[in-house]
């Protein structure tokens, strides 16, 4: 997988009145995941799918457009978690895989914790802003 069509090397930012994601936080914690991405063994700390899922930036003006840091994340957050899932079951088989999705799936009394789909038909996540301005989409994972 090419990791420049992934992550792009700059975000569209929004305009000077609008809030957008810290551009510094979002080239930082890229630049990291590209590392990771490229050579995993050689990353000091590699991140993983679930750093991808977790991250949050800081909301400023100008800053980076959402929307399009959420896209390219998203497509990271697959990209490394099949890495991961190839390389669970090319060290202990397919069976290791299941039994880590049913896991992950597991259902309790309460209900089950893997998120559904939203009305808009986007997967809840949580939000990469840490207070998010009412006119971005937000859905927290439960």
């Amino acid at each position: 997988m090419d990791i420049q069509r992934q992550i792009p090397a700059s975000f569209d930012r929004v305009q000077r009145n609008q809030y957008g994601y810290n551009a510094k936080q979002v080239d930082q914690f890229m630049q990291r995941a590209r590392v990771s991405f490229e050579s995993p063994r050689s990353a000091a700390r590699p991140v993983k799918s679930a750093d991808v899922r977790a991250v949050s930036f800081d909301p400023v003006k100008g800053g980076y457009a959402a929307s399009d840091v959420d896209a390219a994340l998203d497509r990271l957050e697959d990209a490394l978690a099949l890495r991961e899932r190839d390389e669970l079951v090319a060290e202990r088989g397919e069976d290791a895989w299941l039994r880590e999705i049913g896991r992950l799936a597991a259902c309790s009394a309460d209900g089950c914790t893997v998120p559904t789909a939203s009305a808009s038909g986007v997967r809840p996540r949580p939000r990469r802003a840490a207070t998010t301005p009412r006119t971005w989409m937000t859905s927290a994972m439960t």
